[in-house]
């Protein structure tokens, strides 16, 4: 009997140490200019397989080259690499070129800068040995060029650098820029970028921070800003903003660009993108519940809108009425959860900012309160704000406090009826 018991007291250790070893790999990167990048998994003990922990499309399996006798496929659970044999494995590694790509409703992997500069996303590097939970931590090393610095969390190092990640990951630059250092942000902002528009960006971004500040709260750190410029992008042009917790970054792509910024609307068009970008900082979320991003993304383009309405309130009145044009050839008869859910995620932007900006106008008529800007207090001084995630129940309790039930019936409304007749009455 004591024998037994014995082995059962190891056989329950055994089981512990098993347990406890992490499933994230030990993750190295390596960026070394005018080389493809690489990227190095080592895990503690053999696996059958490495699965992503973001698979938004099937781009790995065309622009990563894994190790010999390795292979990338696509499966039910996204992109999963494994060797071709079936055999067990501890390290494998992946090659791929550090362009920029669009992925859906995802960041970017890479942003190059027009001064050789590098931005990448960390988390386009996660991945386990089966399903990734979702308080997985990595622990990352970079190793870059002797001559590039590496920033990280604000700090600049030389070549190399250390970190645990986990989450939505962050955004990482490698290169020779030097960060800017403000009293609101800390940037790092391409050379390359036209310096007009460089100082338009020191100027608005600023004064769109406080103004939500003021109206929202002081964020609890001063944040990173990356922009980049890529004019020799060689497919396309566009510009793509993104916020992940305590960063902002926005890239701009294509030869396109040095044209359409002589013309006369653009000092708008990009005083709009600021505000958008400095909103999503101050709502303290990266994602929603599935067909729901018309809260974070349609209530950053109310912001938006809001900010500009005394310095531009032309540009505004064309941009909703664009807005409305689009909510409705968008929807297709459809709902705008909906919509969504089915991957028109520009429903989110336009529909989303009637429905946002009708809220705010709704919310201002029958309380005293200051429209959208009190919901969104209502909202980050819930238990659940801590969330990363905003749920849309939450968000209709918001609006129900600091307005009535009867608004948050309509938007529950607006958001789930069939096309857009609600949401166009409803923003008049």
């Amino acid at each position: 009997m004591k024998i037994a018991q014995f082995f059962l007291a190891i056989a329950c250790i055994a089981s512990t140490v098993v347990q406890a070893a992490s499933p994230a790999p030990e993750i190295l990167v390596t960026a070394l200019r005018g080389k493809q990048w690489q990227v190095r998994y080592d895990f503690a003990q053999p696996v059958d397989k490495v699965e992503f922990k973001f698979s938004p499309d099937d781009s790995r399996v065309r622009t990563w080259l894994p190790d010999q006798g390795f292979e990338i496929v696509t499966t039910d659970r996204g992109e999963v690499a494994r060797r071709k044999d079936g055999a067990h494995f501890s390290t494998v590694r992946f090659r791929m070129s550090p362009t920029y790509s669009v992925l859906p409703k995802n960041y970017a992997p890479f942003s190059p800068f027009g001064d050789g500069g590098m931005l990448f996303h960390t988390g386009r590097f996660f991945a386990c040995q089966d399903s990734c939970p979702d308080d997985a931590s990595w622990s990352m090393s970079l190793w870059a060029a002797t001559e590039d610095q590496i920033i990280l969390n604000g700090k600049a190092m030389k070549a190399q650098a250390h970190w645990v990640d986990g989450g939505d990951g962050r955004s990482v630059y490698v290169g020779n820029n030097v960060p800017q250092q403000t009293d609101d942000f800390i940037a790092v902002i391409d050379t390359a970028l036209p310096e007009r528009i460089r100082a338009q960006l020191l100027e608005q971004l600023p004064e769109f921070m406080h103004l939500f500040s003021g109206k929202l709260g002081a964020l609890p750190t001063r944040p990173m800003l990356f922009v980049s410029y890529d004019v020799s992008h060689p497919k396309g042009w566009g510009r793509q903003g993104g916020v992940l917790p305590a960063q902002v970054f926005i890239h701009f792509y294509g030869s396109k660009w040095p044209a359409e910024m002589e013309k006369p609307n653009f000092p708008d068009e990009l005083a709009w993108h600021f505000a958008h970008e400095a909103a999503h900082l101050y709502q303290r979320h990266t994602s929603t519940t599935s067909g729901d991003d018309w809260i974070t993304e349609g209530s950053a383009e109310a912001f938006a809108a809001m900010a500009l309405s005394a310095d531009a309130s032309a540009y505004v009145q064309s941009a909703e009425g664009e807005a409305r044009g689009k909510c409705r050839e968008l929807l297709k008869g459809r709902s705008v959860r909906e919509a969504i859910a089915a991957g028109t995620f520009d429903v989110a932007y336009s529909c989303g900012m009637l429905i946002n900006l009708a809220i705010d106008s709704r919310i201002r008529l029958a309380t005293k309160n200051d429209g959208l800007y009190a919901v969104w207090r209502n909202h980050l001084g819930r238990a659940s704000s801590n969330e990363s995630v905003v749920s849309r129940a939450a968000y209709l309790e918001a609006i129900s406090d600091v307005g009535n039930a009867d608004i948050a019936e309509w938007v529950e409304k607006a958001v789930t009826d069939q096309g857009a007749d609600l949401i166009l009455g409803g923003a008049n």
